[in-house]
């Protein structure tokens, strides 16, 4: 009878163990942190990134399967303080991260760090120039082993916004090339715009964001805030901008996209709309094509979220199925705060569930998902309790009832051969670009592939031999090194390799003289230098 009670009692608590809500509450005593990223992990844990100490120390955090953390890194030095939005990991476990750092309370320079599999820091580098006041990158898409393609905001002294993406080596964190989307001196009826979300649908880059866009047409006196698109093709050319609802007044903003078919997709984010004469906020869906063709738009009212609802604008958003979606709302009522809720909708805007989240789960900023490995959600919000905000996560399936935890045992972290370390990573050794401005641009970087940059040294040679290096040899395949006399008489020649990136030449027996080495693509030069014999 004992063994059988002591069954019953084990049973039901590893029923309650099990049956408990999948939601935690993160924070540090005293601090105020802010959320900004999650993504999950190749374990099936989570990366989350937030802010803490009043939004100017890093903070980022990994946890298990049920949200349980394992470890956590703070970033941060005196003078120097990241301030983190975007978070991504590679195929081989390295962490990149991502935001702004402040220089002396100035807000100036776009930052991005890469941890290996263990959590420790490989490379650290910001973007710098004096002529932009405040820079920041949001996202990070990791292209393959060796390219990371950030979507950055600038603004410049006298407030012009650009937005830009950078290519980054991910071996070596050096900027490879930059390009500005959505120049306002190309577009007379642009005045500036605000990137936020980037993404890739098939072959076609989406920027989703805001700007400032003038109407009516022929009155460039006034500029109305808009949502905004641009598609840009595989190879980074700009193909074109979409500001949404121009022709109908529009005042609003956009905070993402999700792809509907092969060639519409669907923005999500705000717009003003009338309610009883007065002009309130909205959540909108907006459908435009691959061509950057506006398609129409559908509105969720202020009524449909709840009574006495002042507020609302959808935040992050996924698809259920094919008609159905999930969207993370941020609403308010009268007071100060910002409230989150659960939302089942289609494409026409009909909400066909809601769930509240509790009413102290509220603070500033987007909420951020994911869809997780099992088909279900992970959403990020903020979390206000007496004016100090911690990070909240939580995770629900389609029909937005809260998952329960996992049971079983999870190996975490199989790509570190030790345990990873809490701990606080000093930013002394982070590098800093002196000035964007003398980075290639993308069109640069593209003509200075098609060449093999060589240099000889010693030079001039005073021994038996001389080496040769090559760049840009991985961009070629059947590469072939000529050397010259100055009476252009053959003297030697050698196949070049792929990714081949020098050459030992014995000269014993070369007349001094001027040489001149030469690297064909077929019948192509490609590469060419001088060097001296003595």
């Amino acid at each position: 009878m004992k063994a059988y009670i002591l069954l019953l009692i084990l049973t039901i608590s590893w029923l309650f163990t099990f049956s408990q809500k999948w939601e935690h509450v993160y924070g540090n005593p005293n601090l105020y942190e802010g959320p900004e990223d999650v993504t999950e992990s190749y374990d099936k844990g989570y990366l989350v990134l937030g802010n803490t100490g009043y939004n100017d120390h890093g903070w980022l955090f990994k946890t298990d399967i049920n949200g349980n953390i394992l470890w956590e890194k703070f970033f941060g030095g005196t003078g120097q303080d990241p301030i983190f939005i975007t978070t991504e990991q590679d195929f081989y476990g390295n962490i990149f991260v991502a935001g702004l750092m402040k220089f002396d309370e100035i807000m100036s320079t776009s930052i991005i760090f890469k941890l290996d599999q263990c959590g420790e820091l490989l490379w650290c580098k910001t973007f710098y120039t004096e002529n932009y006041e405040y820079c920041r990158i949001m996202e990070l898409e990791i292209i393959n082993d060796s390219t990371i393609i950030c979507l950055a905001n600038h603004h410049d002294d006298d407030d012009d916004k650009f937005i830009f993406l950078y290519s980054v080596n991910s071996l070596t964190g050096d900027l490879n090339w930059k390009k500005p989307y959505a120049i306002s001196s190309q577009y007379p009826l642009l005045d500036g715009g605000f990137a936020v979300r980037f993404y890739l649908f098939d072959d076609l880059f989406i920027i989703a964001g805001d700007c400032y866009w003038a109407y009516p047409n022929s009155d460039t006196t006034h500029f109305y805030l808009r949502p905004f698109f641009i598609g840009i093709d595989t190879l980074f050319q700009e193909k074109w901008i979409l500001p949404i609802g121009v022709n109908d007044s529009m005042i609003g903003q956009s905070w993402g996209a999700v792809q509907l078919s092969d060639s519409v997709m669907v923005g999500f984010g705000r717009y003003k709309h009338n309610e009883g004469g007065e002009m309130k906020n909205n959540s909108i869906l907006i459908f435009f094509d691959k061509n950057g063709n506006e398609l129409g738009y559908n509105g969720i009212k202020n009524s449909s979220i709840g009574n006495d609802i002042e507020g609302n604008q959808i935040g992050d958003m996924r698809w259920i199925n094919d008609s159905l979606l999930f969207a993370s709302v941020a609403y308010r009522y009268d007071d100060d705060y910002i409230h989150f809720c659960d939302v089942k909708t289609d494409t026409s805007a009909t909400v066909h569930n809601i769930e509240m989240v509790d009413f102290n789960a509220g603070g500033g900023g987007l909420p951020n998902m994911i869809k997780t490995h099992d088909g279900k959600y992970v959403v990020t919000t903020g979390y206000i309790e007496n004016n100090i905000g911690d990070l909240y996560l939580y995770k629900k399936n389609s029909d937005l009832e809260h998952d329960t935890v996992y049971p079983g045992y999870y190996n975490y972290d199989s790509l570190c051969n030790e345990q990873i370390v809490s701990n606080t990573i000093s930013l002394g050794g982070c590098d800093i670009i002196v000035d964007i401005k003398e980075v290639s641009t993308l069109e640069e970087y593209n003509a200075d592939k098609q060449i093999i940059h060589i240099s000889a040294y010693p030079n001039p040679a005073l021994s038996n031999e001389i080496t040769l290096q090559f760049k840009n040899s991985n961009n070629f395949s059947q590469l072939e090194l000529m050397y010259y006399d100055i009476f252009g008489k053959l003297v030697h020649k050698e196949k070049v390799y792929q990714n081949q990136g020098e050459t030992n030449i014995n000269i014993e027996g070369w007349n001094n003289g001027i040489y001149l080495a030469i690297v064909y693509d077929g019948n192509k030069i490609v590469g060419q230098c001088k060097f001296v014999v003595q």
